[in-house]
């Protein structure tokens, strides 16, 4: 199959929440149709497997972990059925969120395989499989949007074959067992793979082989279910010697970090700069280049476990998703095309986009690249580096506006356009900015931080339950218990509290010493997790302040009891030498 080097993205549905978008190599051979998952769920599932064997797919991403609970899936599934309906062959594929959404829309866009990992059945905690996790992702689907299309027994399409893949030990097979009470299914089994069973077969090089199989049609699960076995016996010692090497690499870093305080390391921040910029002064095209090898170099060669380290160190370090690396690029490029490692400057970005593994990351260098190439005029591949860039984003994305102002500056109008279309529903206070923001203080353990980002999107009106949540957390995290209540208290007033919003409430309570209510807080929760010895103790502390011993001596013991650990058991014989 001959593969084109970069498949034009067409837009298929695009909206507020949803956004499907396709690449085609051959009208001829079959689709897939791939549905987006979890944190993931804004990124075009398959896409890169899709690209990387030619494939044709159209991936359907969503703003939100709200499994599809959108209005306008109906608009989006007869977009992609008028779109999927000239080829041969249609596969829904998905895993956990995605593989629901796999058999939500499997009759309505028309598929004639579903090949989902670890689906749900339902979402909602009061259906036949008392679905119980992701209790907080679905607040928003409680209180905002409503169960709009969570009745499988309606949708799911009765003429596909469906293959369900999942670990039968795991919670997900009340799920597998209500789908089957709907209509024949096949299934393939990974035991103590828990939910992740796409990601434990991509592990064995699996996933993509079965994907492929489906395809020509040679999809053999009794054979897919030995070859997993004899993979999972080999890899276990490939994941043992891995674990070996990653705790080398500590050491390693500990070597780097060394070697940067003694100054033998340079990495590309604000004091270095100069260099470049003293370069391009001079208009010395072979040092701008020598200095963006080793600026680029050195910026690779710090592991990323030592960000945390470095921030504490007198200068600012510069990512390569940062504005100031793109202005440094734009300002030097001119001077560094006319260098003989031009060429050399250009495999060193590429090598960094490949190494890099923060999307964000990559897409800034990608743009550096294209600005190279508009600098030595060369337009189609500037235009292509920037489209190549803004792949693996969706509308949501505020990549969209350094795409259109590049593609408008290299005069690629037309597919300037196609990415302003897009721009309609991106949202500046968009929640996941602020996720952002807030990962880089979680990352340093800067919880202050946090909570200051968190009561910035809550001031802003921003998803409020969500928000509050999030904010409660943190507020949690600096001990700041009365403002961690107050902040959690549109989720406390919920019909229906989530249980780990309840575990929040607990130990507020706990420290607030509010006694009664921290007895009744984790009462509920023994009743769920009896086994959590950590709920025993704090009940005993909380009768023990009331001055009922008696209750107190009764709940240190059970405590004692579910765990082996001798601080539980040193509690109790404190507690019983007060009798």
């Amino acid at each position: 199959m001959s593969v084109p080097t970069l498949p034009q993205i067409q837009d298929v549905y695009v909206s507020r929440n949803l956004h499907a978008s396709a690449v085609v190599f051959d009208p001829n051979a079959p689709i897939i149709i791939a549905f987006s998952a979890g944190t993931l769920c804004r990124l075009p599932f398959a896409r890169v497997f899709a690209e990387k064997y030619g494939l044709n797919c159209v991936s359907l991403a969503c703003r939100a972990t709200d499994w599809y609970q959108y209005e306008d899936l109906e608009q989006a599934e007869q977009a992609i059925r008028a779109f999927t309906a000239p080829f041969p062959k249609r596969i829904s594929y998905g895993a956990s969120m995605g593989g629901y959404a796999s058999l939500l829309t499997s009759a309505n866009v028309g598929a004639d395989v579903v090949l989902a990992f670890s689906p749900q059945f339902s979402i909602q905690p009061d259906e036949d499989v008392q679905e119980m996790r992701w209790d907080i992702e679905r607040l928003r689907i409680e209180n905002e949007l409503g169960y709009v299309h969570d009745d499988l027994e309606a949708r799911i399409s009765r003429t596909a074959d469906i293959i369900i893949v999942y670990d039968p030990r795991d919670e997900d097979k009340r799920h597998v067992e209500a789908l089957k009470k709907l209509r024949p299914i096949q299934t393939m089994v990974l035991p103590h793979t828990g939910h992740a069973t796409l990601l434990s077969l991509a592990k064995l090089g699996m996933s993509s082989r079965m994907l492929m199989a489906l395809l020509k049609n040679q999809l053999d699960l009794g054979l897919a279910q030995k070859q997993m076995y004899a993979a999972r016996k080999q890899h276990i010692q490939v994941e043992l010697i891995l674990a070996n090497k990653v705790r080398a690499k500590r050491t390693v870093a500990k070597w780097l970090l060394e070697k940067f305080l003694d100054s033998q390391i340079v990495v590309y921040d604000s004091s270095y700069r100069a260099l470049l910029h003293e370069a391009v002064r001079l208009q010395d095209a072979d040092l701008v280049a020598r200095a963006w090898l080793k600026l680029v170099d050195a910026h690779l060669k710090l592991s990323s476990e030592l960000d945390f380290m470095l921030d504490t160190i007198s200068f600012r370090r510069i990512y390569f998703s940062d504005n100031i690396f793109l202005s440094d690029i734009r300002q030097s490029a001119p001077v560094l095309v006319q260098s003989q490692l031009f060429a050399t400057v250009i495999d060193k970005l590429r090598s960094a986009a490949a190494d890099v593994n923060e999307s964000r990351e990559k897409f800034f260098i990608q743009l550096a690249i294209a600005e190279c190439f508009h600098a030595a005029q060369d337009r189609d591949a500037a235009t292509q580096q920037v489209l190549q860039a803004v792949r693996p984003f969706t509308s949501w994305d505020e990549e969209n506006l350094y795409a259109i102002e590049a593609l408008n500056r290299y005069e690629a109008s037309a597919s300037a356009q196609m990415y302003a279309e897009r721009l309609r529903h991106y949202v500046e206070d968009d929640i996941t900015v602020y996720m952002a923001r807030a990962r880089t203080h979680e990352l340093n353990n800067n919880w202050r931080q946090v909570a200051a980002v968190w009561a910035e999107a809550r001031d802003k009106g921003l998803q409020p339950l969500k928000v509050a949540h999030l904010l409660g957390r943190s507020l949690l995290r600096i001990e700041q218990y009365q403002q961690a209540l107050t902040a959690l208290q549109p989720l406390l007033e919920l019909e229906r509290v989530p249980l780990e919003i309840k575990k929040m409430e607990a130990k507020i309570a706990q420290n607030l010493e509010m006694h009664q209510r921290s007895i009744a807080l984790h009462g509920e929760l023994v009743a769920h997790e009896p086994k959590n010895p950590n709920y025993y103790k704090s009940l005993s502390m909380a009768f023990h302040a009331l001055g009922d011993l008696p209750k107190a001596i009764e709940y240190a013991r059970k405590a004692a009891e579910v765990s082996p650990l001798d601080s539980f058991q040193i509690y109790l014989n404190r507690l019983e030498k007060f009798r």
